[in-house]
């Protein structure tokens, strides 16, 4: 049986000589190899013959051959897709397997279904962004409410603050009249209108009153107050 002849015009099949754009690039791949000589030693007018006698002197040569063949068919590839992109991706033999799995089961090619996964990831994850983005804006809010709230607070506490130390100011020396005229704490002060205690303090008032005028007290301050109106005047 005969031998396959090396190089097989086969193997250079994906050239095109007539292609004005095609021939250039073949041709700058074999000169970058010889240094701009190989139209010197190679047909000229057919780059295809060129490229095989430039095999054919050595038959390592082809895995750069077929090197050129793959970058030519990926520069094709771009210039019928230029919204896309090749990219390369190793997986382990699990992961290709389950991505095998999964492009049978939506009856898509792998190459579709990453594609796939990877919109849906997008999706999901602005759609994670647009809810964390909303939630924010809602605690934000929620935080400027809190602070409105708390200058409120706190401006009714102090209101507070200031109305009990009126009030103290107020209650102070009925508290000391209290503990004047009820000593033993018969009365719980919650009320001056009750009649037993304005009449307590009106004995008091009135007792006290006698004995400055009997001079067994000196004289202070005659008392005026609210309990005053039953004592008698000065004499």
């Amino acid at each position: 049986m005969e031998r396959d002849a090396f190089p097989d015009e086969s193997l250079v099949a994906w050239i095109n000589p007539g292609d004005p754009i095609q021939g250039p690039w073949v041709g700058d791949k074999l000169a970058a190899e010889l240094g701009g000589s190989w139209v010197f030693r190679y047909p000229m007018h057919n780059i295809q013959q060129a490229v095989l006698a430039w095999l054919g002197e050595d038959p390592r040569r082809l895995l750069k051959v077929q090197k050129w063949q793959k970058a030519w068919l990926q520069r094709q590839y771009r210039a019928r897709n230029p919204a896309m992109k090749q990219v390369n991706v190793s997986l382990e033999r699990t992961l290709d397997n389950e991505l095998r799995t999964l492009a049978r089961y939506w009856g898509m090619t792998k190459t579709e279904a990453v594609r796939r996964l990877i919109v849906d990831a997008v999706a999901g994850t602005r759609t994670e962004k647009a809810e964390y983005k909303a939630r924010k804006e809602e605690l934000q809010e929620r935080v400027k409410q809190l602070q409105g709230e708390q200058v409120r607070l706190k401006a009714h506490f102090n209101e507070v603050i200031e109305e009990l130390h009126r009030t103290l100011d107020e209650l102070l020396p009925v508290a000391c009249l209290m503990e004047l005229v009820d000593p033993d704490g018969r009365f719980d002060g919650d009320s001056l209108s009750d009649p037993d205690l304005r009449e307590l303090v009106a004995s008091k008032v009135k007792d006290i009153n006698n004995r400055i005028n009997r001079g067994s007290l000196l004289r202070p301050p005659r008392y005026k107050g609210p309990f005053a109106e039953d004592s008698p005047p000065d004499s």
